[in-house]
């Protein structure tokens, strides 16, 4: 499906990678998820007024497939993804009272149940029926739907999280404008996403680990400021992102390079692969913002 840039709504642009797919057939689900280091995208291009880079055309029944996905590896990883929550929960309260919070994109409602210890009133939404099985076992108030089937009320939320979400959203207007309906007058959004214009996506084009066929928009500072303002926003600041990892974990996300994965691998075996430590390459951005 051939779309126009969200921020711009128009139909210039310059083609900047070229699709490398080839249907996928019955393993479409997990090609699409776990395409990383494959090759495996959809067409990338770059608006030629505003210079977001997304995928036209898009791929069918996107949420389908959503909804069909599993990620182990989320849950082998909830150490350190709950280290990375607790210092992101607790950086919210520096400004906000414990009041109203939806997460979307919940997967197995890590965030979520830590949130719920520090007595935030939590709803998560979630596509993957995996993600969302896992998530109702932490959490009661979750939703196996899209957002703007669950007819939230107005003005009710106080704040609203999307970790590492938005860049995958196949209508990201939508999605804003459904969570500035449902955000109190003082509401906050919070969100993470990969920042095409960190070091490591300039150093390696093509080959950054983001590049990948599930990812649809490829946002800049610039560029989520000027969609979060289109929508209703004022992007109260933007950082470089840090998360905490398990070193046996993240080797997994090398298993696309056969050499470096079976080399890196070889850590797993010692105790090594158990230690944990806070890293930040520049190419994930935390976008605090605030409902106008």
């Amino acid at each position: 499906m051939k779309i126009k840039c969200p921020i711009c709504d128009v139909e210039s642009f310059r083609v900047i990678y070229k699709s490398t797919l080839d249907g996928g057939g019955k393993e479409r689900a997990k090609q699409f998820v776990y395409a990383s280091g494959t090759k495996k995208i959809g067409q990338i291009v770059k608006c030629a007024k505003c210079g977001l880079m997304y995928v036209n055309p898009q791929e069918d029944d996107i949420e389908g497939l959503y909804g069909e996905t599993e990620d182990e590896l989320y849950e082998l990883s909830k150490d350190g993804r709950k280290a990375t929550f607790e210092r992101d929960i607790k950086e919210i309260e520096l400004t906000k009272k414990r009041g109203k919070l939806l997460d979307i994109g919940c997967s197995t409602g890590i965030f979520l149940e830590i949130a719920k210890e520090r007595e935030w009133d939590v709803y998560g939404v979630e596509l993957s029926k995996w993600g969302y099985e896992k998530a109702k076992k932490r959490i009661s108030n979750v939703y196996n739907k899209t957002l703007d089937k669950i007819k939230f009320e107005d003005n009710s939320f106080d704040v609203v999280t999307m970790w590492d979400l938005i860049e995958h959203l196949t209508d990201p207007n939508k999605e804003l404008k459904e969570i500035n309906r449902i955000l109190k007058n003082d509401g906050n959004l919070i969100l993470t996403t990969p920042n095409i214009n960190g070091f490591f996506s300039r150093l390696t084009k093509k080959n950054w680990w983001a590049m990948v066929r599930m990812h649809l928009f490829y946002f800049s500072p610039k560029t989520i400021t000027k969609l979060l303002e289109k929508n209703g926003f004022n992007v109260i600041k933007i950082k470089s992102y840090s998360r905490t990892i398990i070193l046996k974990y993240a080797i997994e996300w090398f298993k696309p390079y056969k050499g470096a994965y079976k080399l890196l691998s070889m850590i797993t075996k010692s105790k090594i692969g158990d230690l944990k430590f806070k890293i930040d390459t520049g190419d994930t951005m935390v976008v605090y913002a605030k409902k106008k």
